[in-house]
C-alpha cells in the first residue's frame, strides 16, 4: 500500500512538474525512439525524473539500487537516493528494447524533469506524377482500353417476358482483367433486390469447343443446357460500380465490374445474381 501511495503521490508532483516547468528546454525534452541510441538522463536528489513511452512498459531493469526505479503504465520513474551514482537502465515495451545511462544526482539546472518518447514519424510520401503525366498515364490507359472493348452478342435474348433478367453489353481488358459492362431489368410485379453478382469460370467436360466458336456471346439456356458435365472455380472479381438496392418492377440497373483473367482465353464466364425466390438469375457469356 505505502509502494502505491508513493506511486500516486509521484505521479501528482510530476503532473505539477509538468504544469510549472512546461517552458524550460532543458527540463522537458522530446527524444525519438531509436533502438541503437543511449539516452542521457540527468538526475538530481529529492527530485523524481519521468519517461513517457507512446505504449505501455513492459519491463524494465537498472543497473544500481541507489536510484530508485518503478515503472507502470507507460511510464518509468526515477529517484536517485545518493550523489555521485551513475548507472544503466534497460526499457522494454511492446515493440522496442531502449537503453539509458542515468547521470549522477547533480543540480536541478541539469535534471531530466520528464523526456518524451515519441515515434520514429513516418517518411513524407514520393512525389506524385506532374498533371501532364498523370494525363498522360491515363490517355494510355484509356487507348488501350477502348481498343479492346467489345460488344457482346445476344441474338436470342429476351428481356422483356417475366422475371429479372441480366443481359452482359460490353466487355474489354488489360493484361490482368477483364471489364464488363452489365445491364439487369426487374419484369416482376414485385421489388427485387440486386447486388453485385457472383462470377465462375466454367469448365466443361463436353462441348469445351462451343466456348471457341461462341467468342463475345451470351449463351442462350438451351445453348448452354449442352455444356454437359462441367466444373466450375469462382472469379476474382473487383471494382464493382453496383450498390446493393431495391429495384422496382420496371427499372433497370446499369453498372461495370472488374474480373481477374484465369490464365487463358476464351473462356467461359458464369455471372449470378441472387435469385428471385426460387427463380435463379445468371447470364453464361464467352470472351
Amino acid at each position: 500500500m505505502q509502494k502505491r501511495f508513493i506511486l500516486r503521490v509521484l505521479a501528482a508532483a510530476t503532473a505539477a512538474s509538468l504544469a510549472v516547468c512546461a517552458s524550460a528546454q532543458t527540463d522537458i525534452n522530446s527524444h525519438i525512439i531509436d533502438p541503437n541510441v543511449v539516452e542521457r538522463i540527468g538526475t538530481s536528489l529529492n527530485h523524481a525524473s519521468i519517461i513517457q513511452f507512446p505504449e505501455p512498459v513492459t519491463g524494465a531493469v537498472i543497473g544500481s539500487e541507489e536510484v530508485r526505479m518503478e515503472f507502470r503504465d507507460n511510464l518509468v520513474i526515477l529517484e536517485p537516493n545518493q550523489a555521485g551514482i551513475k548507472t544503466n537502465l534497460f526499457v522494454w515495451t511492446a515493440h522496442h528494447q531502449l537503453s539509458y545511462e542515468v547521470m549522477p544526482a547533480g543540480q536541478t539546472s541539469q535534471l531530466s524533469y520528464v523526456i518524451r518518447e515519441t515515434l520514429q514519424p513516418p517518411p513524407p510520401p514520393p512525389p506524385g506524377p506532374t498533371p501532364e503525366e498523370a494525363q498522360t498515364l491515363r490517355d494510355s490507359t484509356h487507348d488501350a482500353f477502348i481498343m479492346t472493348t467489345r460488344d457482346i452478342a445476344a441474338p436470342h435474348y429476351k428481356g422483356s417476358e417475366p422475371g429479372v433478367h441480366l443481359r452482359v453489353e460490353q466487355v474489354a481488358e488489360d493484361s490482368y482483367s477483364y471489364y464488363v459492362r452489365l445491364t439487369a431489368v426487374n419484369r416482376t410485379s414485385h421489388l427485387y433486390r440486386i447486388s453485385t453478382p457472383v462470377v465462375n469460370h466454367i469448365i466443361p467436360t463436353f462441348g469445351a469447343k462451343m466456348a471457341v466458336r461462341s467468342i463475345n456471346e451470351q449463351l442462350t439456356e438451351k445453348k448452354f443446357a449442352k455444356v454437359l458435365l462441367y466444373d466450375s472455380e469462382a472469379s476474382v472479381t473487383h471494382g464493382s460500380s453496383l450498390r446493393p438496392r431495391d429495384l422496382r418492377p420496371g427499372e433497370h440497373a446499369h453498372w461495370a465490374m472488374a474480373i481477374s483473367k484465369t490464365g487463358h482465353s476464351p473462356a467461359m464466364y458464369e455471372f449470378v445474381l441472387p435469385a428471385d425466390g426460387d427463380q435463379p438469375i445468371h447470364a453464361v457469356v464467352v470472351f
